[in-house]
């Protein structure tokens, strides 16, 4: 989403900590309502362009469609709890493949309220263990929930006849 600064400062110092926060365009008072909306037009289509990428996401035989909220493996749907926050889980990871997201965060982003990052630990790795019991076979061999000590729980494909110790193609 494009940010566009409507202000009447006009100081370089203010300008470039509106940059730094993360605007795109910076208009300072008085100004023509034209200019105004020439700019979020020109915004607009550039977002466009950097448009995101598809919302669904495929890893081997598991297919995460985070814009219906469906996950489908081997073409059949995979029924995930929303009570259990396992769809929430799953689709936040599908959001970066094969990017570790740290504990802290990802109970931030699921909106689980923890007294510490030992319960927040202990919660997520539970979260988990049951989603890889629904998405494979054999879930002490995750193909795709995966951990990296120190760094998260990530999303990605990881073939059976793969060496254990090396890393998951993230796309595949």
């Amino acid at each position: 989403m494009p940010i566009l600064f409507l202000t009447g400062r006009q100081s370089l110092e203010d300008k470039v900590r509106a940059f730094r926060a993360g605007g795109d365009d910076f208009v300072v008072k008085p100004y023509l309502p034209s200019e105004v909306v020439l700019r979020v037009e020109a915004l607009l289509r550039r977002a466009a362009w950097n448009a995101q990428p598809p919302d669904v996401e495929r890893f081997g035989d598991l297919e995460v469609d985070r814009a219906a909220r469906v996950v489908r493996r081997g073409g059949r749907p995979v029924k995930l709890s929303p009570m259990e926050l396992e769809l929430e889980l799953l689709i936040t990871l599908a959001s970066t493949p094969g990017n570790p997201w740290p504990v802290d965060r990802l109970a931030r982003r699921l909106g689980i309220a923890v007294e510490s990052m030992v319960n927040a630990s202990e919660l997520i790795r539970m979260k988990v263990s049951r989603l890889r019991r629904k998405l494979g076979p054999e879930p002490r061999r995750p193909r795709y929930l995966h951990n990296h000590r120190r760094s998260g729980y990530l999303l990605a494909w990881r073939n059976r006849g793969a060496d254990a110790r090396s890393e998951p193609d993230p796309r595949r």
